[in-house]
């Protein structure tokens, strides 16, 4: 499956809903694990591996830091 622009677009219309709902509440395991893979996709990798494989230490250590933030949330 390729990620496309749209679902790119959608990904990040999601993470930017959970971000706005994790100013003013918990969110739950199911959502951070909804934005853990939208944010897989808007990075347009189909899985977690191709992002941490793809040989950009940069881009690797930026999803690791946006997914600890995520799974972070839930146990506030």
């Amino acid at each position: 499956m390729i990620i496309d622009d749209s679902q790119k677009f959608n990904s990040f219309a999601w993470l930017n809903g959970y971000f706005a709902v994790i100013e003013s509440s918990n969110p739950t395991k199911e959502q951070a694990d909804k934005a853990v893979e939208s944010l897989i996709h808007f990075y347009g990798a189909q899985d977690e591996n191709q992002i941490l494989n793809c040989g950009d230490k940069d881009l690797s250590a930026t999803y690791n830091q946006m997914k600890e933030k995520i799974l972070e949330a839930v146990n506030k």
